[in-house]
């Protein structure tokens, strides 16, 4: 992961970020995205300026920012190892069995 553009602007927006993002993706020669991915935290205007930009991309949360987010309603050493266990799996049963002990731990909770 590197940064390949960044930019002053006057405030983290839907303005802001169409901007950037539409002169990043010409640069890029990225059209409506097919066959990209892109990961963000939840800055706000952020996903609707993706998917306006590039509607086939797909879109996702960078895996830390959704963590924090869980630890605010659910904290615990227990939870955060099976999150990022989660998070680390490269087989579908592996990441099932895993996302079912996540699922009985905040159950319990």
């Amino acid at each position: 992961m590197f940064p390949i553009a960044w930019v002053v602007v006057e405030g983290e927006n839907y303005d802001s970020w169409s901007w950037f993002l539409g002169l990043l993706f010409d640069d890029l020669g990225i059209d409506h995205g097919y066959g990209w991915t892109l990961i963000s935290d939840q800055q706000k205007g952020l996903e609707y300026a993706i998917k306006q930009r590039v509607p086939a991309a797909e879109h996702r949360n960078c895996a830390r920012h959704v963590y924090v987010d869980l630890k605010k309603k659910h904290n615990g050493h227990v939870l955060k190892s099976c999150f990022w266990r989660i998070i680390r799996c490269i087989v579908e049963s592996e990441f099932k069995r895993a996302l079912n002990e996540l699922a009985a731990i905040l159950a319990g909770i």
